[in-house]
C-alpha cells in the first residue's frame, strides 16, 4: 500500500446528487442537501488501493461523545469489500496519527447502514484520549513461535514503513524528528511506559552506540542526516 496523496472531489451536479440520495435512501431534500454540503467540506485522500474521505467537527455524523472526533470513510478503488485490519490501522496511522485512538462501529439493527462497500472509522481528535475498554499494553507479533498454534501472516515491512513515514511528516511536509523518535521507541520498547522508552542507534561517523537518554541531540543529528541523504537520493 503506497502513501496517500491529497485529492479533490469530482464535480457534482447538485440537483442530480440530491435527487439520487432522496430516491435511493428515502431521505428528505433538507437531509440530502446537508449530506451534499458535508461532502464538499471533506478532505479526500487517495493511494493505489483506497480513497478516504475525512470529516471533522460538526460534519462528523451524530457525534454525542462530547469531544472532537474525526470520521474516516474508507473504500477500495475497485469497490470490493475490505476487511484487512492492518490496512485500516495503517490508514488511521497515516491520515490521523499513530497515537490517535479510533474505532469501527457495529451498530444496533435499528440504525444499521449497509448500502455499499464503504467502511467507517471514528477517531478521537485528541491523541491522549482513550476508549475505556481494550488491552492496556502493546503486543504485536510478526512471526509466532513454532508449535504455538497461533496463525499470523508476516508483517509487510515496506508497507508499514511507508505508512509510518507518512505519519511522521508534518502538515507542511517537513520531517518531524520527535515523531520518528517516538515511533522508533514504540517499536523497540512497546511494553514500557512512554517516559522510559529509549531509542538506540549506531553513530555512522564513530561506530559508537548512541542512546536517547544520554545523547538526545546527537540522536537527532544522526536521524536528520539520514533524512537529508534520503531526500537527496529522491
Amino acid at each position: 500500500m503506497k502513501d496517500f496523496k491529497r485529492s479533490k472531489l469530482k464535480p457534482i451536479k447538485s440537483k442530480d446528487f440530491i435527487d439520487s440520495l432522496m430516491s435511493e435512501h428515502g431521505i428528505t431534500r433538507r437531509e440530502a442537501k446537508w449530506q451534499l454540503n458535508r461532502l464538499k467540506e471533506d478532505e479526500i485522500w487517495v493511494n493505489d488501493q483506497y480513497q478516504v474521505n475525512i470529516s471533522r467537527g460538526a460534519n462528523v455524523p451524530n457525534n454525542n461523545f462530547g469531544v472532537d472526533m474525526i470520521h474516516l470513510s474508507i473504500k477500495r478503488l475497485d469497490k470490493k469489500p475490505i476487511h484487512d485490519w492492518r490496512h485500516m490501522q495503517a490508514i488511521k496511522d497515516s491520515l490521523v496519527g499513530q497515537e490517535h485512538e479510533g474505532f469501527e462501529l457495529y451498530p444496533a439493527a435499528s440504525r444499521l447502514v449497509d448500502a455499499a462497500n464503504q467502511f467507517h472509522l471514528f477517531v478521537f481528535a485528541d491523541p491522549e484520549h482513550r476508549l475505556p475498554i481494550g488491552w492496556a499494553t502493546r503486543a504485536v507479533v510478526d512471526t509466532p513461535p513454532e508449535n504455538s498454534g497461533v496463525t499470523q501472516r508476516p508483517l509487510d515491512k515496506e508497507e508499514v514503513d511507508e505508512d509510518h513515514a507518512q505519519a511522521m511528516m508534518a502538515a507542511d511536509g517537513v520531517v518531524d524528528i520527535d515523531m520518528i523518535l517516538k515511533a522508533q521507541a514504540i517499536m523497540d520498547g512497546a511494553d514500557v511506559p512512554d517516559t522510559d522508552r529509549i531509542v538506540q542507534l549506531i553513530d555512522p561517523d564513530t561506530g559508537e552506540l548512541l542512546s536517547s537518554d544520554v545523547s538526545p541531540e546527537r540522536i537527532r543529528e544522526v536521524i536528520q542526516k539520514f533524512v537529508d541523504e534520503e531526500a537527496a537520493h529522491d
